[in-house]
């Protein structure tokens, strides 16, 4: 065992971030002969090694293997993609200009507007009441952009606004030419909102892209390319009236801000290590904030580098922005780490900071926020009156200090999201957006609101939390909406949901919970974290639900209101499956708990697994946490009384906790524990050893006395360990365990070791007896690290589901690789109860992350799958676009004529009643009466019905004597038709 894990260090830069274990990066690892337990594993003759070869055949992106299941209906819910306020300036009259982008409708003040691309742009005139003067929508081609970013007011009131786009888009009568790549742009308008020019520039660097105009009609723009380092290279390019290049200005340095004024260009930024600015030389060990000045062809005529004290072995320092007043004070934003010098005025202990300086002379230097960062957010830096404003990305706090003085005079708590902040004559005006929607408000110059103009639209997000099956073929399927959006016809609100649609695809019946959430997030963060938040109880009587509130809510179906009793609380709800309310159990978590997990047994009883922290109450019972986050298992009985609950943890963190249960009420449970010396398990102490893994395995009676308790994943390589652990476990045939997760290079589970070239990347799928042996283990590397989906399904013949977003080139051992279409592929495998791999189905994605998130598998021909997709995703001949994450889910199915073949979306067949007890009745589309034939089958592929000649489109079937069970029917005629029966 180690002490530590570093289970997502990873960080992916995509537009979103995928949230890991948040633990230090570096342990001191106990001492331990390495060389001797690898010459001992490796030369143990009855070792069974999972190897790794480089298969020599080729493969096409996107080649598929083995006979995949295919797409037979599938679906989507979520709302559009944020709507947000991007920029905002005031002219010499008071006037304010907002730049926005939208997706979908969105409306202000009565005037509506809708999107013609996946994101258009807008620009509005107010007055400085907030009233407006006029507005302009631009618009790209269908799946495109248009991204304003920032928004200049030249001297002579002309407004300058710069962006990227795709597709072709047109700036009234100025139309720039397609591109499939992002392209920048800068438009020039007049102030009554008239286009007076646009054009477009191919360049790679497209953040930041401040624009600032000079005297003579010509255009800057700093452009900035952003990069996952402390250094970003940056480019400054300037334009002339008619939209040509004139020069194109690059140095050494990190340019943050520039500010032209009085035909003056003034800078700040970071070097990095030694730097040049014009003929000036600076040497810094780390980064440091620079100013200068130079004439509009950046000859430089002038720079100073903050300075430190030397009394640190660590000292550096980052310039954000710049503010120029009417007497040429040079006002700069940044952050320092340890100390900083400006012409002899010091700061000390890490801050984010503001200066006054003129004529290479200190007139002030304050400290704004006490918070230690590496780097500086994003500021927002102005003058209004004699006070200066100020704000740090890492407390949404405004600050006002004197100008002349320095001297804090107070500060304002923003409570939304901000992306621009702008001063004038005694006004504030910040533009941004909340949950969503755009808004623009005004404060004056001591904080008081003086209005608030709030957006309207149908932006949100949608996700899946899963979906489960029952024995008919009906899928349920767990998911949450951030806003009001359509479901199938239905209108979901903010919230959870919970929907039965039938084997066609048709909803049946859908409830809402409108105070139940996951993350505080947008999807992703939750769905990427293993649980199960949704589950069908084995006798196929009831559905569970779970997840977290802490308000007061209606529950629906008809339950009660239920009141929090804490902080924070995980809710799990019963229902019978028609939806109706049986009944609600609610318990006490940690604030930073977003794991879960239930599983129903046999005898209606409810299991679940969570993490927590410090002292927390379970049922009747108080649980302490022995180090950090600490595993607990809790059961209730079919009532949802509380029975008892079982507390596991180590000295160190604990991730992932998971459960199942099997037939006999057994449970079987499996987390990540990275204890050094021990883990415990209600009170029974396990000593570990290094090379034991950090995967712990363990099985409980049900009466939660333990049976067995097992680490598995140990690896001799170096922090081997610390990239194995669990993902999901469930049990079906048998009794018989499945097990899934990440592992490294060297891997052991019991006499079998999984292999990589990926040290860090791999995942493996495993089956584990009732004993606690592994029985087999098989590895799928990936070249390029991808994630590994948090579920998988395992269907009545053992056969077991699970799914991955890949990144790059997959290896199934040596005998499949798949090469992805997209940079986020899904993939969908399947293993037989022995290990062997039957098939691979790939689904093409887009450009940012997907998340195949749930698998449920009807039989060995029917899996339903769901999950959440960012901006592409292909199943089968649906393709679906969204700005904003949204959830899906859909029916695979064979697609050759058998018995399987027992679900057709695309047919509109309806079964009413199925199940059945005399008799029932088959409706499809049987345009222009042609003749049909009617085959109905019993499980063994028998014949026990046929009918031909059959005209209509609604077939009246008889049970007459036969049992009670599972048939599947055929129709066959200009279409072929299939259907699953149940007689009760």
């Amino acid at each position: 065992m180690k002490k530590i894990s570093l289970l997502l260090i990873i960080v992916v830069i995509t537009s979103i971030s995928l949230y890991g274990q948040n633990i230090p990066v570096y342990f001191q690892h106990k001492k331990h002969d390495q060389e001797i337990l690898q010459e001992t594993q490796v030369n143990n003759s009855e070792t069974k090694q999972a190897g790794y070869s480089y298969l020599k055949k080729s493969y096409l992106p996107g080649d598929e293997f083995g006979n995949p299941p295919k797409w037979m209906w599938s679906a989507e819910f979520g709302g559009s993609g944020n709507d947000t306020g991007t920029d905002i300036a005031l002219d010499s009259d008071g006037n304010v200009y907002q730049l926005c982008y939208f997706n979908g409708t969105t409306a202000i003040d009565g005037i509506s507007f809708n999107s013609i691309g996946s994101k258009d742009a807008l620009v509005i005139k107010y007055d400085n009441d907030g009233n407006i003067i006029w507005s302009k929508q631009f618009s790209s081609t269908e799946h495109h952009t248009v991204i304003p970013r920032k928004i200049y007011i030249s001297d002579n009131g002309y407004l300058v606004f710069t962006g990227y786009y795709t597709g072709t888009v047109s700036f009234d009568d100025f139309v720039l030419p397609e591109t499939n790549s992002n392209e920048l742009f800068f438009v020039k308008m007049n102030p009554d909102g008239d286009v007076l020019s646009a054009h477009h520039y191919s360049s790679a660097y497209l953040s930041n892209l401040k624009p600032q105009t000079d005297e003579f009609g010509n255009i800057y723009i700093l452009t900035e390319k952003k990069s996952n380092d402390y250094f970003s290279p940056v480019t400054i390019l300037k334009f002339d009236a008619d939209g040509a290049l004139i020069t194109k200005y690059q140095n050494n340095s990190n340019i943050s801000d520039f500010v032209i004024k009085n035909n003056t260009i003034y800078f700040t930024g970071t070097i990095n290590k030694n730097g040049t600015i014009g003929d000036s030389v600076f040497q810094t060990n780390y980064f440091d904030l620079f100013v200068a000045t130079s004439d509009l062809d950046f000859n430089f005529n002038w720079a100073y580098m903050a300075e430190h004290d030397g009394s640190c072995y660590y000292e550096a320092s980052y310039g954000s922005q710049l503010f120029i007043d009417g007497d040429n004070n040079i006002y700069i934003s940044g952050v320092f780490d340890n100390n900083i010098v400006f012409f002899g005025s010091s700061l000390f202990t890490s801050a984010s900071f503001i200066v006054k300086i003129k004529d290479n002379t200190t007139l002030w230097l304050r400290r704004i926020d006490d918070q230690n960062t590496s780097r500086p957010g994003e500021y927002y830096l102005d003058l209004c009156n004699n006070s200066v404003y100020i704000t740090a990305s890492l407390s949404k706090d405004i600050s006002a200090l004197n100008k002349d003085t320095g001297f804090f005079i107070g500060s304002h708590k923003i409570d939304r999201t901000y992306v621009a902040i702008t001063g004038a004559n005694d006004a504030l005006f910040i533009s941004g957006n909340e949950n969503g929607l755009i808004y623009l408000s005004k404060l004056n110059g001591s904080f008081e609101p003086q209005f608030n103009k709030e957006f309207t639209g149908d932006s949100g997000y949608g996700f899946m939390m899963g979906t489960e099956a029952d024995s008919v073929g009906n899928v349920y399927v767990y998911g949450y909406t951030s806003a009001e959006t359509s479901y199938f016809g239905e209108t979901l609100n903010k919230g959870a949901f919970l929907a039965r649609h039938n084997q066609n695809g048709d909803l049946e019946w859908l409830l809402q919970f409108s105070g139940i959430y996951f993350d505080n997030n947008s999807g992703l963060s939750i769905v990427d974290k293993p649980g199960v938040y949704v589950a069908v109880d084995p006798d196929n009587q009831f559905i569970y639900v779970t997840g977290f509130f802490n308000e007061a809510f209606d529950l629906p179906g008809g339950g009660p209101v239920i009141q929090p009793n804490y902080e924070k609380n995980i809710i799990i709800c019963k229902y019978d499956l028609n939806g109706n309310f049986k009944y609600v159990i609610q318990e006490q978590t940690s604030k930073d708990n977003y794991n879960i997990c239930l599983s129903p047994d046999q005898d209606g009883n409810i299991v679940i697994s969570s993490l927590f922290r410090d002292v927390i109450v379970i049922g009747n019972t108080s649980v302490e946490a022995l180090g950090l986050d600490d595993f607990y298992i809790a059961k209730y009985d079919a009532s949802g009384s509380f029975q008892w609950v079982k507390h596991s943890g180590s000295d160190s963190f604990e991730y992932d906790a998971l459960v199942t249960t099997d037939s006999a009420g057994n449970i079987y449970f499996t987390g990540e524990a990275l204890g050094e010396e021990y883990v415990k398990f209600n009170g029974e102490e396990v000593t570990l050893k290094d090379g034991d893994g950090n995967i712990v395995l363990a099985k409980l009676s049900a009466d939660g006395d333990l049976i067995w308790f097992k680490t598995v994943g140990g690896s001799p390589t170096i922090d081997g360990d610390y990239y194995c652990w669990p993902t999901g476990i469930l049990t079906k045939k048998d009794n018989e365990i499945y097990l899934k997760g990440w592992h490294a290079d060297s891997c052991w589970f019991d006499d079998i070791m999984l292999v990589s070239p990926y040290a860090k990347h791999s995942k493996f799928v495993a089956k584990i007896n009732g004993d606690g042996n592994f029985q087999w283990a098989n590895s799928i590397h990936e070249q390029k690290y991808g994630f590994d989906c948090a579920s998988m399904g395992v269907d009545d013949a053992g056969n077991v589901y699970t799914a991955l977003e890949v990144r790059d080139t997959v290896w199934y051992g040596d005998v499949f690789r798949y090469d992805p279409v997209s940079p986020h592929d899904l993939v969908i495998s399947r293993y037989s109860e022995n290990g062997i791999l039957n098939w691979v189905k790939g689904i093409p994605g887009g450009s940012y992350r997907n998340w195949l998130g749930s698998l449920t598998a009807v039989d060995t021909a029917n899996l339903f799958a769901g999950g959440v997709y960012s901006d592409y995703i292909s199943l089968g001949d649906d393709e679906y676009y969204a700005d904003k994450r949204h959830g899906f889910f859909g029916l695979l199915a064979k697609s050759t004529v058998g018995i399987y073949e027992a679900y057709n979306h695309n047919a509109k067949v309806r079964i009413y009643p199925n199940p059945f007890s005399d008799e029932t009745t088959i409706e499809f589309k049987n345009l222009g009466h042609q003749p049909y034939s009617l085959k109905v089958v019993d499980v063994s592929g028998k014949t026990v019905f046929e009918k031909h000649n059959i005209t209509s489109g609604k077939i009246v079937f008889m049970r007459n004597e036969l049992p009670k069970g599972v048939y599947f029917f055929h129709l066959t005629g200009n279409q072929q038709f299939s259907g699953k029966l149940m007689i009760e």
